[in-house]
């Protein structure tokens, strides 16, 4: 061999190595990345875990929702029926009071008078 030819020789072992050496670098990347999406892949699965979590409390909150609403209607119809049972018990007391009485008699009987 001639001494060119040694020097493209070693030249090219010399470029072989080096690209070993990067192939290396790729491989450890490659692992490195595998790793890192391993990781986000389970912090993915945390967070499905999360929502569904939050699913299930929205629809609880939803469920309690509409017992309050039921409840509140269920108040509604009893202050009515309060209101009403006030207003009887008011008719009645001015029934009872004869003041009044006459004084809506009176009353009565000035008008069929006009």
């Amino acid at each position: 061999m001639n001494p060119n030819q040694v020097s493209q020789s070693a030249g090219f072992y010399n470029l072989v190595e080096k690209m070993e050496e990067v192939w290396d670098k790729f491989d450890k990347l490659g692992e490195k990345m595998d790793k890192g999406f391993e990781k986000m892949d389970k912090g993915f699965e945390k967070m499905d875990k999360g929502f569904e979590k939050m699913d299930k409390g929205f629809e609880k909150m939803d469920k309690g929702f509409g017992k309050m609403d039921k409840g509140f209607g269920k108040m509604d119809k009893g202050f009515e029926k309060m209101d009403k049972g006030f207003g009887l018990i008011s008719e009645k007391l001015e029934a009872r009071d004869p003041i009044k009485n006459q004084a809506k008699n009176l009353e009565g009987i000035c008008q069929d008078m006009v």
